[in-house]
């Protein structure tokens, strides 16, 4: 098998000009992964890192800041809630009522399962429900902790 050459060049690895660690503001994909909320990491040099720091979604981590791993995955995150909410998202780890298996339930457990899902089955008008709610609920909540400054967009200086 012949040798390769482990340059930069001959792997094409994105040269990193700034060692500084930078956090998610908002959950997006960066260089080809979902990121979370308050998920430390480096930049790689994206073409779209400027636009990235300017608007709001990422920013610079203070020196000295301690942060919180992930227990199931060894992400590093800014706090220990933005931590907490990547795992309750990523790893499925929920707290309060978790069914792993209707089996596993008793039949009066069942019935009241079964009995809760068509309680909540009908929606009202005007009601949303499921992943639709889910991510608008979520997104409300970003614009009120980490707004975004979409008066730094191109499209605003004109």
């Amino acid at each position: 098998m012949p040798k390769r050459n482990k340059t930069r060049a001959a792997t094409k690895l994105p040269v990193v000009k700034d060692p500084q660690l930078y956090w998610m503001s908002w959950p997006q994909e960066y260089d080809g992964e979902e990121r979370d909320r308050g998920e430390v990491f480096r930049l790689t040099n994206q073409r779209n890192d400027e636009k990235l720091l300017r608007i709001g979604y990422i920013y610079p981590l203070p020196p000295g800041t301690e942060t919180s791993e992930c227990g199931t995955c060894g992400k590093e995150f800014k706090e220990m809630d933005m931590r907490d909410g990547h795992t309750k998202k990523r790893h499925g780890l929920r707290t309060g009522r978790h069914i792993v298996s209707m089996e596993e339930l008793t039949p009066r457990q069942r019935a009241n399962v079964l009995n809760e899902a068509t309680e909540y089955e009908t929606e009202a008008p005007g009601f949303q429900s499921g992943e639709d709610a889910d991510a608008d609920k979520e997104e409300r909540f970003l614009q009120e902790v980490s707004p975004l400054h979409l008066d730094k967009t191109a499209a605003s200086r004109r």
